[in-house]
């Protein structure tokens, strides 16, 4: 299970086996299998809620030499369920053939072979299907795209528009009826009461019933397929190995969009015949199926090493299509038998898919099958790195519209870019992240995160810390011991949930930014009626021409215009003391400071002035001309 468990390693190992054959079967570990949940089981049954929509019936015709061409035409007024489909496929017109005459058929195959030996002549090796190789009309119709283990080119059926009443059909099943499928087991039915599952695991049975496929493939009821079911029938328990969210390439890129089709799973409901043609995955990409449940799948394979020569021998017996588009075996509308591709000197490789296992099909690498009765199986592309190469190489039809195509460097530029962005927006969040964590710790009065001299508030307290300075010219707050605190005896910031809640509101108007001077709570000027505000850290700043101090009650009249006077004041250290605010414009010292300064620039530019100059001064009582005598 280890070795199974990381699909993309997994891959990644069996490349250069799978690069040589073109398809590789994987049959899971039992320890996989066992811890899937049932799809009947839950209370959301899955395979209920299942809508086959878009049926497909498929008509087959000759083009000579045991070459067929493949014609789907589309019901989309056919939307049934699971347990209809499954009575469809077990109906006498659809059901697959005979187990009991299989068996006689293999028997008699096996004797007649040991006979040859007897006598002593070996057989020439001839393909097991004698298909008959009368030329018929060649009907050259242009396909679409489908996945591998899907279907060709689709006709809508000119009944097939929606009818009252048949669109619900799918909901007539009874509860009845759905507890009484067993759609594991049933398919079993569909060649006889005694056939059971271990009957198809002979290769001799598969090889009659191949024999059986090729010989009456354009007779009878044509067979219809449910393709291209967008989906899955995997759940999130399944971690390892689910369809729908397989780790690839594709998946790892960072894309705007999903590419629908591409890195979708698609449902599968086949019945005996229903088949997909010869072709090779959009853009040359990997392909996985599995099969939930039901019948086997019968796989072809042509290896990479012959893939031109089948190339060459499909273009031989199908002309028209090819002249017509270089790419035309993406139309999955052609077959070709094992007696064809002998003929053609080109010896396919075969593999029988049972359910509960894997087929992995590969870049360049043509497969085609057909399914063996009812079943379900699901299928999507991915890549590995070594495909990058590839895809940049591949081509794709130009008369289908609808083809595939990647541009493979956008993609990856597109996903870089997706990529560059993604990582800037996890730093901004990352940042945030710290830059809050730093708020935690920083200041709660001030927007400066400066670690130096912190007190912490009480534990109850909303904020965590505050400065010692900040707090100290909060008018409410002081800096006092709390032996109550639980984080033990130590100075704490009391008095902090009596702020008056106006504080927080008010605005710093030394602040840089908005968004800086809305933070803290803020300080106003003392100075009688003035509304001017700051927090108390940036009133510190030389720059900021504030004064905060904390003087006598006499001093502190004086400085806010309370009173008047020039004498020197006398310090009396039982004088009562408060904390003073003052703003720019009322603090006397920046007032002399800038007394000063007006000074100097007057006499500097007095200074500049040269004797006999005329100049204008400009006094109370109007502005006069005269000439400089003298400075």
């Amino acid at each position: 299970m280890d070795d199974f468990r990381d699909f993309y390693s997994f891959c990644e190992r069996i490349d250069h086996w799978g690069m040589r054959s073109g398809i590789v079967k994987v049959v899971p570990p039992a320890e996989w299998t066992g811890k899937l949940p049932k799809l009947d089981e839950g209370e959301v049954k899955r395979l209920r809620a299942v809508r086959i929509k878009n049926s497909i019936s498929q008509m087959f015709s000759k083009a000579g030499g045991g070459a067929f061409h493949q014609k789907n035409i589309v019901h989309p007024a056919k939307v049934v369920n699971a347990k209809q489909w499954a009575d469809l496929c077990a109906s006498k017109e659809q059901r697959g053939p005979d187990m009991e005459r299989m068996k006689g058929n293999a028997r008699a195959e096996a004797k007649a072979r040991k006979q040859e030996l007897r006598m002593g002549h070996f057989a020439v090796p001839t393909d097991d299907n004698d298909d008959d190789d009368d030329d018929g009309e060649q009907k050259e119709e242009d396909g679409v795209r489908t996945r591998s283990g899907g279907t060709p080119s689709r006709e809508t059926a000119k009944h097939g528009q929606k009818a009252e009443g048949k669109v619900k059909m799918a909901d007539r099943t009874t509860e009845a009826e759905w507890n009484a499928f067993d759609y594991e087991n049933g398919w079993c039915h569909e060649a006889g009461p005694k056939a059971t599952a271990d009957d198809w695991k002979d290769e001799e049975v598969c090889r009659a019933i191949e024999k059986e496929y090729w010989s009456g493939l354009i007779w009878g009821k044509p067979p219809m397929y449910g393709a291209d079911l967008e989906g899955t029938l995997f759940t999130d328990e399944t971690k390892d190995w689910n369809v729908g969210h397989l780790d690839n390439v594709l998946t790892r890129l960072k894309l705007k969009h999903r590419l629908k089709g591409v890195t979708t799973p698609y449902l599968y409901f086949g019945m005996w015949r229903a088949t997909f043609a010869w072709h090779v995955e959009d853009v040359d990409l990997y392909s996985i199926n599995y099969i939930h449940f039901g019948a086997p799948k019968q796989w072809y394979s042509i290896r990479q090493s012959d893939r031109q020569r089948f190339e060459l021998a499909m273009a031989g017996a199908f002309p028209g299509d090819s002249s017509r588009c270089r790419h035309f075996m993406r139309h999955k509308s052609y077959l070709a038998s094992p007696s064809f591709l002998a003929s053609n000197n080109i010896k396919p490789l075969r593999l029988v898919q049972h359910a509960g296992e894997f087929v992995i099909t590969y870049p360049y690498g043509y497969h085609s099958g057909y399914n063996l009765g009812f079943n379900c199986a699901e299928s999507l592309n991915f890549a590995l790195e070594s495909w990058i190469p590839i895809g940049r190489r591949a081509g794709h039809c130009l008369c289908d519209p609808d083809a595939v195509h990647m541009d493979i460097d956008a993609l990856l530029e597109e996903s870089a870019e997706l990529e560059e962005m993604e990582r800037r927006r996890e730093e901004r969040q990352r940042g945030q992240v710290e830059h809050e964590a730093r708020l935690e710790d920083n200041c709660v009065f001030c927007p400066y995160n400066l670690d130096d001299d912190l007190v912490p508030l009480r534990a109850d307290a909303k904020a965590r810390y505050a400065h010692r300075f900040c707090t100290n010219f909060m008018p409410e707050c002081w800096v006092g011991e709390d032996d109550d605190d639980d984080r033990g005896p130590g100075e704490v910031v009391m008095g902090f949930d009596s702020i008056n809640k106006a504080r927080w509101s008010l605005k710093c108007q030394l602040c840089a930014t908005p968004q800086l001077a809305k933070k803290g709570a803020k300080v106003q000027c003392t100075y009688s009626k003035c509304s001017r505000t700051t927090h108390a850290a940036c009133a510190l700043k030389d720059t900021s021409g504030w004064l905060l101090d904390v003087v006598g009650d006499r001093a502190a009249d004086r400085l806010e215009g309370k009173t008047t006077g020039t004498d020197e004041i006398e310090e009396d250290d039982e004088e009562p003391t408060r904390m003073v605010v003052l703003c720019k414009q009322h603090n006397p010292e920046q007032k002399q400071r800038e007394a000063v300064r007006k000074a100097l620039v007057l006499k500097a530019c007095v200074t500049r002035l040269k004797e006999g100059q005329n100049v204008r001064v400009r006094t109370s009582r109007g502005v006069w001309m005269t000439v400089l005598v003298e400075v």
